[in-house]
């Protein structure tokens, strides 16, 4: 059994798995420190973290859905690395 976590991400609250909030963690990480010299870091951030919820949200079927490690890597897949 895996655990659970409860999330806000772009103004929209999530239930994601353990291993997949830890993946969304380390990917939102490597934004922070790709963009730490670039002027207005925290709006592209901000930015990056709504589509992400954008793009969670058309995953998501019902409002009890786990968010799953294969839809966080799908999502990265989508946006590329950092």
């Amino acid at each position: 059994m895996n655990k659970t976590i409860s999330i806000n991400l772009g103004r929209t609250f999530f239930h994601i798995d353990e291993s997949a909030y830890n993946l969304l963690q380390q990917y939102l990480e490597k934004l922070k420190i790709t963009f730490s010299n670039t002027q207005g870091k925290e709006e592209i951030i901000e930015d990056i973290e709504s589509r992400i919820a954008e793009l969670l949200r058309e995953i998501k079927k019902h409002t009890d859905q786990v968010i799953l490690l294969s839809n966080i890597n799908s999502i990265i897949d989508t946006l590329g690395q950092p």
